[in-house]
């Protein structure tokens, strides 16, 4: 059974792994957001280290990152179950949305933020302007990252423009639009979180030379001292999210 390592969302800094789980599921979407559930007993050993708010990693494959949302305790007597809930870690752009330009910033852009490129342009542009360096500091995640830009650009060319949306459902439509996915990994080793863009990949029987895609963090490099080098098996769902089930 894979560890779930803890991570302190301010500083990145691993706080510990939790081993004694009755299960956790991760479900992670290629172009949406997708959602994790752990359901431990609240006497097993490091279960104070999941708490609301802190991000989780199934074991060192940093790409597989989540941020705890809620939980929720079992009221029966007698019983110990504890379920958290949360969001793959890119669920954080939900807490932004598409503020425009001022006329004094861009007099063209008439109440709107426009921009016009290939897909992974466009969506670097939104989660630039409104996560990495938009213009009001306070509107700043400042853990966040772009990963380098690919060259040249994935995904379509398509004009874009959007205003007062929330972030994560516009970063999560030009996704789709444009047939190429999206992620925030953990970049451990440097203490960040990466934004990353990735192209599909054909995995039809036979096509042994797929490509690669990119954009993922490398599992099993810069895990934390001491840390185990934890498996990851995972499932297909039909949506084509992938699925992480330990029991």
């Amino acid at each position: 059974m894979a560890s779930i390592y803890v991570f302190d969302p301010d500083t990145a800094e691993y706080l510990g792994e939790v081993d004694a789980y009755t299960s956790c599921v991760l479900e992670r979407s290629w172009q949406g957001v997708g959602d994790c559930q752990i359901v431990m007993d609240t006497r097993c050993a490091g279960a104070e280290l999941l708490q609301v708010g802190r991000v989780i990693t199934i074991g060192n494959a940093w790409h597989k990152a989540a941020i705890l949302t809620a939980e929720r305790l079992d009221g029966a007597r007698g019983s110990h179950r504890r379920t958290l809930t949360g969001v793959e870690l890119k669920g954080i752009a939900r807490l932004r949305i598409t503020v425009p330009p001022t006329a004094q910033e861009d007099p063209d852009a008439l109440g709107y933020d426009r921009v016009i490129g290939a897909g992974e342009e466009v969506l670097r542009h939104y989660a630039d302007r409104h996560m990495v360096n938009p213009t009001s500091e306070y509107r700043k995640i400042p853990l966040l990252e772009l990963e380098p830009a690919a060259d040249p650009p994935r995904g379509k060319e398509t004009p874009w423009q959007t205003r007062y949306e929330n972030l994560q459902d516009v970063l999560s439509d030009i996704a789709e639009y444009c047939d190429i996915g999206w992620n925030v990994a953990m970049d451990y080793p440097r203490r960040r979180w990466l934004l990353t863009v990735s192209e599909g990949r054909d995995l039809t029987m036979g096509n042994a030379q797929a490509p690669s895609g990119g954009g993922e963090a490398p599992e099993g490099r810069g895990h934390p001292e001491g840390g185990p080098q934890a498996g990851t098996p995972a499932r297909q769902s039909r949506d084509g999210a992938e699925t992480f089930v330990a029991f």
